[in-house]
């Protein structure tokens, strides 16, 4: 089977806990900060989705790297429980809320879903590459 090295799982997890630390731990007034640029994020977009979409490239990093998935849900949903405590206490203007922490996680969850059905996809092509 073609697999891809686990570095760049660990290196797409690396990336994706700095944007998701970026975007979450910053104090701000704003409801959704992107460190990108404030135009990339549409007002109208509900904060779940965005909190969704957030948190799958670390699933996908999480599984790619070599977890299976529950490990690498429950890795995500501690990841985001943490986060979530340092919104009440430590960091300013950012609410915490348990709709947040279930999105993360079933952001994650969605990231490990893909990058499986891909593992399965590519492995599958690859057998039939080799047996034609």
């Amino acid at each position: 089977m073609n697999r891809l090295p686990r570095w760049i799982g660990i290196g797409l997890v690396v990336a994706s806990a700095v944007l998701i630390g970026a975007v979450t731990l910053t104090p701000t007034e704003q409801e959704w900060w992107n460190p990108v640029s404030e135009d990339l994020v549409d007002p109208d977009v509900p904060n779940l989705v965005l909190n969704v979409i957030l948190f799958v490239p670390l699933g996908i990093g999480l599984s790619l790297s070599g977890l299976r998935a529950a490990p690498a849900v429950l890795c995500a949903f501690a990841a985001t429980i943490g986060i979530e405590a340092l919104q009440i206490e430590v960091i300013a203007g950012r609410d915490s809320s348990i709709g947040d922490a279930v999105a993360n996680t079933l952001g994650a969850a969605i990231g490990v879903r893909v990058a499986r059905r891909w593992r399965r996809e590519a492995g599958e092509s690859t057998r039939l590459a080799q047996i034609q």
